[in-house]
């Protein structure tokens, strides 16, 4: 039943957005679906993330669209913060009770007035994150391309991982326009491209302001 989730994003015939994503949750809950095979982490794009981060000891992260925390876990280390936010309040109850040692916020990162750095301060005198990770969540935001500019404003590094469809229905179209927007505020450390499983994964640390 993995792809009953389909139904809650997407409604294929008019090819239009739905992002029922509560909905989404609730329904893995009562009919036992994995939506996205969360909870796979054996999938080679998800390792290729994680080895990216590998050699990195980041104090402060934030997590957009953490879903029940899957990938989240590894971020969290023993002397490090992670603060994980998501738009479905059942997939954040589930997350929390899971992963007692991350901190999960209900948050829309499609709302106007979302702000990053509102989240939570954090120690660092900037009151920014290390590190922002966002993955496969830019496809269901209208201003996908603004909400990278406020990872900037928020963090010094950022991860972001996005499957592409041949014909996308979400709002990212194509990985030349996400990798154009993400080199707008980072300078990038890795890039990698998947082809057979049109996956893209960025890695950066976020450009010093001119002077």
């Amino acid at each position: 039943m993995s792809a009953s989730y389909h139904q809650f994003v997407f409604d294929v015939e008019r090819r239009a957005f739905m992002g029922d994503f509560e909905g989404m949750y609730r329904a893995e809950l009562a009919q036992g679906f994995d939506s996205w095979h969360q909870e796979d982490l054996r999938h080679f794009d998800k390792r290729v993330c994680l080895e990216l981060l590998a050699d990195y000891n980041f104090c402060d992260v934030l997590d957009i669209g953490c879903g029940k925390g899957a990938f989240t876990q590894f971020l969290k280390r023993r002397n490090n913060r992670v603060v994980a936010v998501d738009i479905s309040a059942t997939a954040l109850a589930v997350a929390q009770t899971r992963f007692p040692d991350i901190e999960f916020k209900l948050a829309d990162v499609t709302a106007a007035e979302f702000q990053a750095t509102t989240l939570a301060a954090t120690c660092t005198k900037e009151g920014k994150f290390d590190l922002t990770v966002c993955l496969e969540t830019l496809s269901y935001v209208p201003q996908w391309e603004q909400l990278l500019g406020q990872f900037a404003q928020a963090s010094r590094h950022a991860l972001i991982g996005l499957y592409l469809p041949e014909n996308p229905i979400g709002f990212v179209k194509n990985a030349k326009d996400l990798v154009a927007a993400f080199e707008h505020h980072f300078e990038i450390i890795e890039a990698v491209d998947l082809p057979y499983r049109r996956k893209t994964i960025l890695f950066g640390k976020v450009k010093p302001c001119p002077t």
